[in-house]
């Protein structure tokens, strides 16, 4: 009877299709590890994070799950408008090099040097003075020589598509700290200025 039991619920673990301490690799490059996960048939994929919080997430945002050495493919071609498994494997990769190499101190600087200038020309303005100098930066595009491809991926336009991608959300990013940073300086000697 009690093998009976231990048999019956060996067969049911087994079928929840759980799996264990896993990376997922996200389709913005971005990893994250987790201690287990299931896939359910609707696209919804539910796991424990290594804090132990037990989340959900649609599989649409995931490229990749990684369990040991064994990577399973989440991401889907959908229509022929789309990139494929290998094109959005490369452009992924692209995005991952970029969170991981990319730096671009000048965007910082820039906007430590902008937002404390900003409050002294114009105090009312000043954040809109700030705006205009993220919105600049995100208009425009990370050097080219800045990019460093891996011998795999020369001339992979969907890989310096992707790693653009990602520099360009860490310039803006950087821009708007600095011009946080600098604001909250600016502001302090207007008004230690003024006061």
């Amino acid at each position: 009877m009690k093998l009976r039991i231990f048999n019956t619920i060996a067969i049911i673990i087994l079928s929840l299709n759980v799996y264990s301490q896993a990376t997922f690799l996200f389709t913005n490059g971005k990893t994250k590890e987790i201690k287990d996960y299931k896939l359910e048939k609707d696209g919804l994929i539910f796991y424990h994070d290594t804090k132990g919080h037990y989340k959900s997430i649609d599989d649409y945002e995931i490229f990749s799950i990684i369990n040991k050495d064994e990577e399973k493919v989440i991401y889907k071609q959908h229509g022929t408008d789309e990139m494929t498994i290998q094109e959005m494997r490369a452009f992924v990769a692209g995005q991952s090099d970029a969170i991981k190499n990319f730096k671009s101190p000048l965007s910082t600087i820039g906007g430590v040097a902008f937002g404390a200038a900003a409050p002294l020309v114009h105090p009312t303005y000043a954040i809109v003075f700030s705006g205009l100098y993220c919105g600049g930066i995100g208009a425009t595009k990370p050097l080219k020589k800045k990019i460093k491809i891996p011998a795999e991926y020369v001339n992979n336009k969907h890989y310096e598509f992707g790693y653009k991608r990602a520099a360009n959300r860490k310039r803006v990013k950087n821009a708007i700290i600095g011009s946080l940073i600098g604001l909250a300086a600016g502001y302090a000697g207007y008004y230690a200025v003024t006061h």
